[in-house]
């Protein structure tokens, strides 16, 4: 269930979006109003990277699972401090904490796939 990627957030509090165009296309989902809520690792899975002020992607955390699949959480407010590179994480782990913004995107065989297939 979409929903159990963040605490306490309703149908209201997100968007789908698409970006780019062509073989840069990307497809995320945008959560919004969701006030110092958890951020939950959708599968289990291997933390690659792990990364505070990254740049454009803000605080963010990649977790690499089965299928050569790789799931970002972006624009976090706060990484769990448990969570390096290298931590194996399960389903519903938290990664973090968002005060307004997370971008979630996920990408399978290095091409941005629609993440909502994931639920």
């Amino acid at each position: 269930n979409l929903f159990n990627l963040i605490e306490s957030i309703s149908n209201t509090d997100l968007e789908l979006d698409v970006y780019g165009q062509g073989e840069l296309e990307q497809e995320l989902i945008k959560f919004t109003k969701s006030i110092n809520a958890k951020v939950y690792s959708v599968l289990s899975g291997k933390v690659v990277y792990s990364k505070k002020n990254s740049g454009l992607l803000e605080n963010v955390v990649i977790v690499k699972h089965k299928n050569n699949l790789h799931t970002i959480y972006s624009h976090l407010d706060q990484i769990a401090p448990t969570i390096k590179k290298g931590k194996w994480v399960k389903k519903g782990s938290v990664l973090g904490r968002i005060d307004d913004t997370l971008i979630f995107q996920a990408t399978k065989s290095n091409k941005y796939i629609n993440p909502k297939d994931l639920f």
